[in-house]
């Protein structure tokens, strides 16, 4: 899988970690942004999760050297995890693809897109307690007493079978699922490919395209429609949300959501068996 990943931070302190470890027959990567509020006890948010997107990336990395069976995302993550002694939580997606099976987990609202011939093909569902309060990855004994925290045992998993030569994958924190509409997503993939451009030119797009709508206060963004979603219905609309359904409500919320922004876009190609070379799409 020919790939991207890029980032931007809203205040120039990074709480995101990303990781892309390339493998002769597999490509497993990762995204974690971690939780702000660490800073109100004086820990850097951004070493949490930029700790498990390197053990994780070391992993795969150290699995393929030994010839092993690769492993799965929610594998690689717990292998991840077990090795990241700190105070800090994050929320993160990891996703391997091996052949033309594709693996994922994720935990809390970072997420991913599989989009083949212009459309979205699937899109991984978030998990949150409520509205902007999504889980969070931690070591539980470590940060015992700082917050209600996730094990990988907590994550979503997801498995798709029939990963075709062009399929793109993109993955992102929730910085660019707030401030991005599905169509939108659509219609920045499709053009960028139309224009010849790879898997970096669609992250920078994406970034740069949610980044201006995070700042434009008249712009209705996803995260203002289940502001309002959540705030006209109460506990039903949150059920709702939490279903995947979108109700629309006069709820008059604009806006986006300044927040950091890191997306790492995956173009399925074919791999020459024994080499490192991809055959064009």
């Amino acid at each position: 899988m020919k790939h991207s990943a890029d980032g931007i931070n809203k205040d120039k302190k990074s709480k995101l970690g990303m990781a892309v470890a390339n493998l002769e027959a597999a490509t497993v990567l990762g995204v974690a942004d971690g939780v702000g509020s660490w800073s109100q006890y004086r820990i850097d948010p951004g070493i949490y999760a930029k700790q498990l997107m390197m053990n994780t990336a070391r992993a795969s990395v150290e699995i393929s050297k030994k010839g092993a069976q690769e492993l799965s995302a929610a594998e690689l993550l717990n292998i991840g995890h077990s090795k990241t002694k700190l105070k800090g939580s994050t929320t993160t997606t990891v996703a391997c693809l091996k052949g033309n099976t594709l693996s994922a987990a994720t935990i809390g609202d970072t997420a991913f897109v599989l989009l083949r011939n212009g459309k979205i093909y699937f899109k991984s569902p978030t998990q949150e307690f409520e509205f902007d309060t999504p889980y969070q990855l931690a070591d539980c004994d470590i940060s015992e007493g700082f917050g209600e925290f996730s094990e990988p045992e907590d994550a979503l998993l997801y498995t798709v079978r029939d990963i075709k030569p062009g399929d793109v994958l993109v993955m992102a924190s929730d910085g660019l699922f707030d401030n991005l509409h599905d169509y939108e997503i659509e219609q920045i993939v499709a053009e960028k490919l139309q224009q010849g451009y790879g898997a970096d030119g669609i992250s920078r797009e994406l970034i740069e395209r949610a980044r201006a709508h995070s700042l434009d206060p008249n712009y209705i963004s996803p995260w203002a429609q289940e502001k309002g979603q959540t705030e006209s219905l109460g506990v039903i609309g949150g059920t709702l949300r939490k279903l995947g359904i979108k109700a629309v409500v006069g709820s008059g919320y604009r806006g986006g959501k300044p927040d950091d922004i890191s997306v790492i876009t995956g173009i399925a190609q074919y791999l020459i068996p024994g080499t490192d070379l991809f055959l064009p799409i």
